[in-house]
């Protein structure tokens, strides 16, 4: 048995030396929770009698409730890992505690995040209540990304050097196997790319000391593939062509119904009624560009609207895009390989 032993922990240092420095040895353990369609961790999360601070917040659509850190002081050094798709380049997140603009000023903001890949292993039985047992190990070195300082959706493009991890998947696998020898764990696995986000500066909050974020979604954005939207209880929701339905947007001043979505099922024209009496008879019309957890913007759209301009629908001529208006007008709206969408 110490032969069999020795022997596994010789291949497993051969395997990690072509590996790279920065790689330690172990793999790490990882709980994760399976909630919205989304495989997520937080490092800590704030305990308040009253109020759900939990990360499953940065995907329930709505820029109003948040996920805020739990450890003392400012969260330096607090993370969020999330399972994502191979070859992930954008990041869509709403900074802060977004539900007003005293809330968002008054708390911390995250103003750097430090982004590393790592690959992880679910065994085959690996499971807990709330979620797979993965078993990562990091696949790239840590890149930073800066976020601004607003309550505004963002989109970053992340610099991760997939061409990178992909040469080093097969000695990752190996490494695992041998790892798995070792534990006594199943061999048989399901793998997956991590992206973990660790809090390396934060704009200061004028009360409190807690760092806060409202939304994330992170994905490929030339393999996004929505096979349905739709409407339900006063939500949005999509299905991506694999995976799970997830949540796009809610509310909760707002009773939403779906009116059209594009032929490629990445737009969508949403409209609402307001659930506060005085503005019952109003009816407020939201345009999505999925998976993006905000209404889409542009200054066009929004001088039409002013001018009382409804969006009815979408057309598409010799593969552009176009959002329609009840006055018969029309908006060319951003396909893949577009310009940047503007929120």
């Amino acid at each position: 048995m110490r032969r069999s032993m020795a022997l596994i922990l010789m291949v497993l240092t051969v395997l990690l030396l072509g590996y790279g420095d920065e790689v330690p040895f172990a793999f790490k353990s990882r709980k994760l929770i399976d909630y919205l369609g989304e495989m997520f961790q937080a490092s800590s999360t704030l305990e308040e009698e009253g109020q759900d601070y939990r990360m499953q917040n940065l995907f329930d659509g709505y820029a109003g409730s948040a996920w805020v850190e739990g450890k003392e002081g400012a969260g330096l050094g607090e993370s969020l890992i999330l399972v994502v798709p191979r070859g992930a380049d954008t990041l869509a997140l709403v900074n802060g505690f977004a539900r007003s603009s005293s809330l968002y000023l008054k708390n911390n903001r995250i103003k750097k995040l430090s982004l590393t890949v790592e690959r992880g292993y679910y065994p085959e039985g690996h499971v807990t209540e709330q979620g797979p047992l993965l078993y990562t190990i990091p696949a790239s070195v840590p890149v930073t990304v800066t976020v601004k300082d607003t309550r505004q959706l963002q989109i970053l493009d992340l610099s991760l050097l997939w061409e990178e991890i992909d040469r080093k998947k097969e000695i990752m696998d190996r490494a695992f196997e041998a790892f798995s020898l070792m534990k006594g764990v199943p061999g048989e696995y399901t793998s997956y790319y991590l992206l973990r986000m660790e809090i390396q500066a934060v704009y200061p909050g004028s009360r409190w000391n807690d760092t806060c974020l409202s939304e994330v979604r992170i994905f490929r954005e030339d393999e996004v593939s929505v096979s349905s939207v739709e409407a339900r209880n006063g939500m949005l929701y999509y299905r991506p062509e694999e995976g799970p339905e997830k949540v796009l947007y809610r509310d909760p001043g707002l009773i939403l119904d779906l009116l059209e979505a594009s032929p490629d099922r990445r737009w969508c024209i949403a409209y609402g009624q307001y659930i506060d009496p005085e503005r019952m008879r109003e009816t407020a019309y939201l345009i999505f560009h999925l998976p993006y957890p905000a209404p889409w913007h542009s200054e066009e759209a929004e001088a039409r609207k002013r001018e009382g301009r409804i969006p009815t629908g979408f057309s598409h001529e010799e593969e552009r895009l176009f959002l329609e208006w009840d006055d018969g007008s029309r908006t060319e709206l951003e396909v893949e390989g577009g310009p940047v969408t503007s929120f």
